[in-house]
């Protein structure tokens, strides 16, 4: 997926390599205000056209258009597709991260911040803060 996000490029998603570790995993961040139906768009688009070893069998499918459809539309139904089991639990598998917006939920959250209620306020809001 990283590879799939580095070739993304589009306006609310950020990729910044750790300075003090280049072989750690990258940062990325994700904007509020990003796109969601564009991103689901490209995302998907990236995996038919250059898909993952493990997603190598969508290239040549004769229903590419209908997987598309698929991963990117929350209200499609996966049952009317005709594949093999492997390959349809990687397509649902799929279709979580994108159709529901699980991908951008997990890259949205703040790590390593825990959030709490500062009870000496009038409001009850929550708050970040670090325990």
């Amino acid at each position: 997926l990283l590879k799939m996000m580095e070739k993304c490029q589009m306006d609310g998603v950020r990729i910044t390599p750790d300075k003090d570790a280049p072989e750690a995993f990258p940062l990325v961040s994700i904007d509020d205000d990003i796109d969601i139906p564009n991103f689901r768009l490209k995302m998907a688009n990236l995996l038919v056209e250059d898909p993952p070893l493990d997603f190598e069998w969508i290239k040549g499918h004769h229903m590419t258009n209908r997987i598309f459809h698929i991963i990117t539309d929350p209200d499609s139904s996966p049952n009317d597709i005709s594949l093999s089991e492997e390959h349809f639990y990687d397509l649902l598998s799929f279709r979580g991260l994108l159709a529901f917006d699980i991908l951008l939920q997990c890259l949205r959250s703040r790590h390593r911040v825990n959030y709490g209620v500062n009870k000496d306020r009038k409001k009850r809001r929550s708050v970040p803060f670090r325990g």
